[in-house]
């Protein structure tokens, strides 16, 4: 049950992200503190013309295909941003934004993170590797569609759901079935079916509104 092996970065010193970034600026760099509330729900640009940088929590991106059906995008997590295409290049296809998991988040008009990307260089490397790294995510799901079999694609997203925990092992709040079925592009009852199995075979374990994986075969 083998999942996707992240390359290693050891002995690479770290610039500074986002977070940090901003966290080192007395104002902020311009930007805004708000809390979101689990499940609250945003339409980029429609609703909401700025861009995020998720302090804690989680968010949801999605968009509608040209069937109408939602279409999982991305996670966004802390120290990622969301949003940053329409500051840069106007009305585009929308983004629907979900909160996950309550948390915080600076937000910054778009003029201000134009300005910012044009005036602050260290911002702007660190903006870049944000979205470098959302696009590298991206391009592994469009891989794992295309060449993995349902079964295989799901265990490659739960290993991923499970990594972003502090654990590494533990989904703390398993998205649902529905859900699942976007990020893997299948049907929720192929999902269900499939997690039944996974549990019966003893390789996951629901904890609460969680779910364990168990075992070593579960690599990340």
């Amino acid at each position: 049950m083998l999942a996707h092996v992240n390359g290693s970065r050891e002995g690479r010193s770290e610039p500074p992200g986002l977070l940090q970034l901003i966290e080192a600026s007395v104002i902020g760099l311009g930007s805004r503190r708000i809390r979101l509330g689990r499940k609250r729900r945003m339409a980029l640009p429609d609703d909401l013309a700025a861009v995020l940088v998720v302090i804690t929590g989680r968010l949801v991106a999605t968009t509608n295909s040209i069937h109408g059906h939602e279409t999982f995008v991305a996670d966004v997590g802390p120290g990622e941003l969301v949003g940053e295409a329409f500051a840069l290049e106007g009305p585009q296809v929308p983004l629907a934004v979900r909160v996950e998991e309550a948390g915080e988040t600076y937000w910054f008009e778009t003029a201000r993170f134009v300005a910012l990307l044009e005036s602050n260089a260290a911002f702007a490397a660190a903006a870049v590797r944000e979205v470098c790294r959302r696009q590298s995510r991206m391009l592994q799901r469009l891989g794992e569609i295309a060449t993995l079999p349902m079964p295989r694609r799901l265990v490659a997203e739960l290993a991923r759901l499970a990594q972003a925990s502090p654990s590494g092992t533990v989904i703390p709040r398993l998205p649902t079935h529905e859900d699942l079925a976007r990020r893997v592009a299948t049907q929720r009852e192929a999902v269900t079916k499939e997690l039944s199995r996974l549990r019966r075979s003893g390789a996951v374990r629901s904890e609460g509104d969680g779910l364990r994986l168990v075992g070593a075969g579960w690599r990340v």
